[in-house]
């Protein structure tokens, strides 16, 4: 049986950015689903929607996150409190994103949707994933 090499605080396992994207993507595609639905079946705002569809999109990222993108071994409480935190605020931004190049422009709100998610995982879920939700504990020697 192989053993994962032991990593710097702050730092991720090989190959979590590709998987954190894939996770990301099938969350992202649920968030969309649901906010198309909500937007075209329900009638809510594109803005209201898209904090729903992150909401959704949120608890499939969480589990595909914490098991295969970090491969976390943490306390799964803490992480999901942290995770909470990030996600929350990541829907707001996303939410608050949209309704702003909304405002500013004017484009389809799926065109408006899809480039906001981008800039928010890139520049916050992303860095945070892996530097606060599922950080790998400082490890002393004694």
């Amino acid at each position: 049986m192989s053993r994962e090499p032991e990593l710097a605080p702050g730092s991720a396992p090989r190959g979590a950015v590709l998987r954190s994207a894939t996770a990301a993507a099938l969350a992202t595609a649920i968030d969309f689903l649901c906010v198309v639905v909500l937007v075209s079946g329900a009638g809510l705002s594109a803005p209201t929607a898209t904090l729903a569809g992150a909401i959704a999109g949120g608890a499939v990222n969480f589990t595909l996150s914490r098991s295969w993108a970090f491969r976390s071994r943490g306390a799964r409480v803490p992480e999901l409190g942290r995770y909470v935190l990030v996600s929350g605020s990541s829907a707001w931004l996303n939410a608050g994103g949209v309704g702003a190049v909304l405002w500013l422009a004017d484009v389809p709100y799926p065109l408006a949707w899809v480039a906001v998610r981008g800039v928010v995982f890139l520049f916050w879920n992303f860095p945070l994933q892996r530097d606060f939700v599922f950080a790998r504990a400082v490890v002393t020697k004694p």
